[in-house]
């Protein structure tokens, strides 16, 4: 314990202890028909691949080569702080043991990163392959529009976002964040209906609004 929680360690320990939170917390909000995961999921940007180091988007560039938008960001995230943990303890355990001696924290973690993201890469696309179904049994973010959701966490109301979900036509359940429309407020169990999208956040109207038809 004295190792793991050494001041060199810290950036590593606490890696490896966010991992264990996240983990855990995915798995209880799953029993509680919760989707920390999907939730997560709709925070980033839908992007493309794009590897080219000539264009401009860093951001998107950096994320798409990680995956991002291939395999869960979830996934990808616990990959990553396993990886940097790990990789951290090994190489200060070498250290310790070899010259009994460890390398401050900040320069600990260069290696580290430069070992965690190709691996967040490589793995993250050996197991999108294992959990990602094919995409004719899925849909798209934009198909998720005139989709009915329930709020299954909080209260909707305007420039305020509440959990929702919905199941597909292949049975699998999304989970979403949600604003009403109007200056409505919808309460957890009430239905909308999506009727657009604006960054992470999706916005709807009543469920059985009289205007709607088939």
């Amino acid at each position: 314990m004295d190792f793991f929680f050494a001041a060199e360690n810290i950036p590593f320990a606490v890696a490896l202890l966010v991992m264990l939170f996240i983990s855990i917390l995915e798995g209880v909000l799953v029993l509680i028909g919760a989707g920390f995961s999907e939730v997560l999921e709709n925070l980033v940007p839908d992007i493309e691949l794009d590897t080219d180091i000539s264009t401009p988007n860093s951001v998107s560039r950096v994320l798409a080569w990680l995956r991002v938008g291939q395999v869960p960001v979830l996934i990808l995230l616990i990959i990553f702080l396993t990886s940097f943990g790990v990789t951290g303890f090994t190489l200060q355990h070498i250290l310790n043991d070899s010259i009994n001696w460890m390398l401050p924290a900040i320069l600990a973690s260069i290696p580290a990163l430069a070992v965690s993201l190709p691996a967040t890469r490589m793995l993250g696309g050996v197991l999108g392959k294992l959990v990602i179904k094919d995409e004719t049994q899925a849909i798209n973010k934009k198909d998720f529009i005139g989709q009915v959701v329930t709020i299954t966490l909080g209260t909707s109301s305007r420039g305020s976002a509440a959990e929702a979900r919905f199941r597909d036509r292949f049975g699998t359940t999304h989970y979403v964040m949600v604003e009403p429309d109007t200056d409505a407020e919808f309460s957890q169990g009430e239905q909308l209906l999506l009727v657009r999208q604006q960054g992470s956040t999706f916005f709807g109207i009543p469920a059985g609004n009289q205007n709607l038809t088939d």
